[in-house]
């Protein structure tokens, strides 16, 4: 049994693992004489870290146990079929290197979830140190061969071993821990022990990690049902005799060679790409025609190439540098971070590309690829950074690739990218270190995308998946078959199912929590005006560049307006905040200045959320501090704040919130400094009072609704 677990680096990941994995694993290893294989998506694995780190130890203490065997998989769960070589290449070693990190070893069979190969594959996986792949068992069948054995394949010098994926098995399996039918899974059993050889078959059980518990919640069910007949069919399983279910990590080497080129995908693509739009267009007859036809496809493939091209042009300069090759000496520091940061930008937000139901326009997780432009520009600049001493520059550049300019203010150790929609801090670069202190071009924020400069607001409430009490085991209520899932099990299986199904519904008023903020980057201003709502926080801006530094200049109507200027200072950034009522009427303006900080950010994906603690120095003057690396950034204001300084839990990253009034008369304004301070450890030891660490940190989930 193998089973594949995938989400973004979002916070729905959290509520995945919460409604499915988290009861899944407990489920497992609640028969600890069965041995099952993972495989876990790299961008799951650093959302675990920061959004269910018990689900994340429990799957450590699986491995540990040798109850747990793990399998590879690209990092962000793309298919190898649908992406580029040089993709690939890049993706399978980021997965690697994370299963290294995280459990100390490293997998030898690759899930391959789909079940799509091409021949293409089979040097690309042995070259990454894999020995066999999964591969749909309908695959087989064409290449000529009928029993679920353990075949190879050439390639050039190396062997890889094929693994057949019983997908009919599989889908029997998930339907009898759906509705409760052992009868289901028992036929395809008996199927199974009445063919020859049946001491060396290996047919191989893929699922969908999904499919127990968040599918359910999906189609408003209950996952704790899943999970307790997910429990009735280990047990079925664990009373046969006549099976085992085993681990591959220990894989023996095939014997028996299949001929010629094999190519294919999985019964499961078909049936995805049939519920794909296909817009004005005729429906996909299966995944292939999606794949050929699909404008969400083929915009993002082009997509992939721009930022692809970009990399390997800069890498090439670079002893054609990637992900698995160790930079040359010569090459500064902060140009090697940055351009291997930029790599992982471009491969986590190729989140399931190829899986019909992925992604798509207008989605982070894979319209933040777009990132990559400014991680790449960046690693550029870091090699020709300016001199210590030499004057801070302004500049204009599209360094994010969206059509629209960005404003740039440089010196020999910082790097702030600034966009004129809100005179925002969109990026903030260490040129000698390759350090990240405000962009978290990792972490997929929740709602529509427009560009990767514009501001995501993200949704309102999710479902507060720890308020999930034990089960009380309910009657089922009935649907008609096929009911909510049918579309996940083929039209066989489905003839089998009888008339009615049952189901366990969720039970009514499930609690919902506040949604994280996630990437919304640096001095997002808020405006509310006299007792007005709150204007948004990106509109566009005039500006113009000075010497080192912008001015962006908003007005509100013909008699207010505000002026900001963003300065870099030796430590950070300036910013003067000036409001001018050129009115004959007193105005009252309360302003917001929120800040997404995360300093050495990069440091912070295999983190949990207590790295970054919210600290206030000299007083009230807020901050965050890293405590991995010890770096704090303060940001410190020239005036009291009207109200307590907020902070807010973020994914990768902490918010700031600080919030300022000011009444002004006819004809007169009023100024606001703010500085953005990055301070070492040996700099916070010299500050009088040192940091101070907020308490209750990190906070619980917060229920919709509260404060």
């Amino acid at each position: 049994m193998c089973f594949h677990f995938s989400q973004p680096l979002a916070e729905r990941a959290g509520t995945a693992s919460r409604l499915g994995y988290h009861g899944l694993v407990a489920a497992l290893q609640r028969h600890p004489k069965l041995k099952f294989n993972l495989s876990l998506g790299g961008a799951l694995l650093h959302a675990l870290h920061w959004l269910d780190p018990g689900t994340l130890e429990r799957l450590r203490a699986g491995v540990r146990a040798g109850q747990f065997a793990l399998m590879g998989s690209t990092y962000a769960g793309n298919l190898l079929s649908a992406c580029d070589g040089w993709d690939n290449a890049q993706q399978l070693a980021l997965h690697r290197a994370l299963m290294l990190e995280e459990f100390g070893a490293v997998p030898t069979v690759f899930a391959n979830p789909g079940g799509a190969f091409s021949p293409q594959m089979a040097p690309l996986l042995a070259a990454g140190g894999y020995a066999a792949t999964v591969v749909e068992g309908r695959m087989l069948r064409q290449a000529g061969v009928s029993l679920p054995l353990v075949y190879g394949l050439r390639a050039g010098e190396q062997a890889l071993g094929l693994l057949w994926a019983e997908e009919t098995l599989a889908a029997r399996l998930c339907a009898a821990a759906w509705y409760r039918r052992p009868e289901l899974l028992e036929r395809g059993l008996d199927e199974l022990a009445a063919l020859p050889r049946t001491d060396e078959l290996l047919p191989i059980l893929a699922l969908d990690g999904d499919a127990f518990g968040a599918w359910a919640h999906q189609n408003s069910l209950d996952p704790r049902a899943d999970w307790q007949g997910l429990e009735q069919v280990l047990t079925q399983l664990e009373g046969r005799g006549d099976l085992e279910l085993v681990g591959l990590d220990n894989l023996a080497e095939p014997t028996l060679f299949i001929e010629g080129l094999l190519e294919g995908w999985g019964a499961t693509l078909d049936r995805a790409a049939l519920l794909e739009p296909a817009g004005e267009a005729q429906p996909f007859a299966d995944w292939r025609d999606y794949m050929r036809r699909s404008p969400t496809v083929i915009h993002f493939r082009r997509l992939h190439n721009a930022v692809r091209n970009r990399l390997t042009a800069i890498g090439s300069a670079w002893a054609d540098l990637g992900w698995a090759a160790p930079p040359p000496e010569s090459l500064p520091e902060a140009c090697a971070t940055l351009y291997r940061s930029a790599i992982r930008t471009f491969c986590l937000h190729q989140y399931r590309f190829g899986q019909p139901g992925q992604g798509g326009r207008g989605r982070p997780e894979w319209e933040g690829v777009a990132a990559t432009f400014a991680l790449a520009r960046a690693a550029e600049i870091a090699e020709g950074q300016l001199q210590p001493g030499a004057p801070a520059r302004a500049s204009i550049e599209d360094v994010t690739g969206d059509g629209e300019d960005e404003i740039l203010l440089e010196d020999h150790r910082r790097l702030i990218v600034l966009s004129h929609f809100g005179g925002r801090v969109v990026y903030w670069f260490d040129l000698v270190d390759g350090a990240q202190h405000v962009g978290n071009p990792w972490a997929v924020p929740d709602g529509p995308y427009r560009t990767d400069v514009a501001l995501i607001q993200g949704v309102a409430s999710l479902p507060a998946w720890s308020a999930l009490p034990p089960w009380d085991q309910p009657l089922p209520q009935q649907e008609a078959a096929p009911g909510r899932r049918g579309v996940f099990l083929p039209e066989g299986l489905i003839a089998e199912l009888g008339s009615e199904l049952p189901y366990w519904p969720l039970p009514d008023g499930m609690p919902q929590q506040v949604g994280r903020p996630v990437r919304r980057r640096a001095l997002n201003d808020f405006v509310r005006l006299d007792d007005q709502a709150v204007l948004p926080a990106d509109s566009e801006l005039d500006f113009r560049l000075e010497e080192g530094g912008v001015t962006f200049l908003r007005f509100f109507g013909y008699r207010l307006e505000m002026t900001k200027n963003v300065r870099l200072t030796p430590d950070g950034l300036r910013v003067n905040y000036r409001f001018h009522n050129a009115g004959h009427e007193p105005r009252r303006v309360r302003l917001e200045i929120v800040s997404e900080i995360a300093p050495d950010g990069q440091r912070l994906l295999a983190a949990s959320p207590d790295a970054l603690a919210p600290v206030v120095a000299g007083g009230a003057q807020p901050g965050v501090h890293n405590t991995l690396s010890g770096t704090a950034i303060l940001s410190r204001a020239s005036r009291a704040s009207s109200e307590p300084t907020a902070f807010s839990a973020g994914l990768l990253a902490v918010e700031v919130a600080q919030r300022f009034e000011f009444n002004l008369g006819p004809g007169k304004a009023e100024t606001l400094t703010l500085r953005l301070q990055v301070l070492s450890e040996h700099e916070q030891g010299l500050l009088r009072g040192g940091l101070k660490r907020i308490g209750g940190w990190p906070p619980a989930a917060q229920e919709a609704g509260g404060s």
